[in-house]
């Protein structure tokens, strides 16, 4: 039987073409369908970097930069596929990096997993940006990576090096010498550096000035508020017996801080032994402030109460044996009760100084007397005021010699009313 359609077009030679055309059209479509999906089954295990079905971990290193040149930013991406469960640790690679120089390492990216027999293989890459200023082919150092699986074995994946041409950004075939370029000029606007310039220093000037002004104010308001010193002219023990009462009323066992209480119970009666005895109590520790007194035995009896006050408040403050308040209290009174003692002790001690300074400073061969410190004829004049003749009289430069004998010129007011 006869194909009606072919038998209609087969006396026209135009339309046969026209056929062919398309026939011709409809298989080249499908040779590139097939060709594209042939590609893209093919591409699918390139793009993920899997290695072998065996699922072990594996690296490369790919350039991504084309053509690169001398100083450009060269971009090495480094995918390492393993399987899941499988961490791997990255080395620093910051600095040098052989011929090449990184710049910055990007994040590191997880692509989705591959099912390979027997496992998911998953492709993990990071961008590593570097660069060069040599020419000519240089070579990647090897990339050696750590693989840690789930039982926590390491294994070590090597991503082998790669060559990388560097070319250089002059022409080739220009061989011809230059000489050096002279200095560019830059286009500048006639007054503006002139302005700019003279704000500047009238800013200079004006910050130098404020600066000295506030330092002139500021010395002459320290000066306006420097407080007066106030002398306080009472006696130590008038001072310790002050600071006694104060801390008694600021009543510091009863608050539970008999630690500070025996700090500044101590703290006065040292204040109290600088002042009378001109001793630094304040910095001396206890066994250094009774050598300073002398060896038992030698120091004024006074002085053993001090040092037992001082002892316990050692022991409180260092050694933390707390008493109770009512010891506290009572250290108060002890303290109130040795400080008389003491400043009649200290008192004598400078009396008998005074005295021994006054006996130092008299003319040699002079004599003082032991019991009052003054000479013998002073002494024997006041002890025997019996023995002086009945005419008292002691001649000076302003007595009358033209006087009678026997009259008084000094006479006193009785004896001119009996006249």
């Amino acid at each position: 039987m006869i194909d009606p359609r072919v038998h209609r077009t087969a006396p026209s030679t135009g339309g046969a073409a026209r056929t062919c055309v398309r026939a011709t059209a409809r298989v080249a479509a499908g040779v590139a369908v097939a060709l594209g999906t042939a590609c893209a089954l093919g591409a699918a295990p390139a793009a993920g970097r899997v290695p072998a079905q065996d699922g072990e971990p594996a690296a490369s290193i790919e350039l991504e930069t084309a053509a690169p040149t001398v100083g450009d930013r060269i971009a090495f991406d480094v995918r390492v596929t393993h399987p899941a469960g499988t961490t791997i640790v990255w080395p620093d690679v910051m600095g040098r990096w052989g011929p090449f120089e990184v710049l910055a390492v990007g994040p590191r990216r997880v692509l989705d997993g591959t099912a390979v027999p027997g496992a998911m293989v998953f492709v993990e890459h990071r961008v590593i940006t570097a660069t060069a200023f040599t020419t000519g082919t240089l070579q990647t150092p090897p990339l050696r990576l750590t693989a840690v699986d789930v039982g926590g074995a390491t294994r070590t994946v090597v991503a082998a090096p790669i060559d990388v041409v560097i070319r250089s950004v002059l022409d080739p075939n220009d061989t011809a010498p230059r000489g050096p370029r002279g200095p560019v000029d830059l286009p500048t606007s006639g007054r503006w550096p002139l302005i700019l310039g003279a704000l500047s220093v009238v800013g200079a000037l004006i910050t130098l000035l404020v600066w000295a002004l506030r330092r002139l104010f500021r010395r002459h308001a320290a000066a306006a508020v420097e407080p007066v010193p106030v002398h306080d002219f009472r006696s130590p023990l008038d001072l310790a017996n002050a600071a006694l009462d104060d801390l008694a009323a600021a009543d510091l066992p009863v608050r539970g801080r008999v630690i500070e209480h025996y700090t500044r119970l101590a703290d006065t009666l040292r204040l109290f032994v600088e002042r009378a005895y001109h001793v630094p109590a304040l910095e001396r520790t206890t066994p250094e402030l009774a050598a300073a007194f002398g060896p038992p035995g030698m120091r004024d009896v006074e002085v053993e109460p001090l040092l037992a006050v001082l002892s316990d408040a050692d022991l409180v403050k260092f050694a933390r044996i707390i008493p109770d308040a009512a010891t506290a209290r009572d250290s108060l009174a002890d303290a109130r009760a040795l400080l008389g003692g003491l400043w009649g002790a200290a008192e004598r001690r400078r009396i008998a100084a005074e005295a021994a300074a006054a006996r130092a400073a008299l003319p040699y061969g002079v004599s003082v007397s032991p019991d009052d410190g003054r000479p013998p004829s002073d002494a024997s004049s006041d002890a025997a005021p019996d023995a002086a003749p009945e005419d008292d009289h002691r001649p000076s430069p302003d007595d009358d010699h033209d006087s009678p004998p026997g009259r008084d010129p000094f006479p006193s007011p009785g004896d001119g009313a009996a006249a």
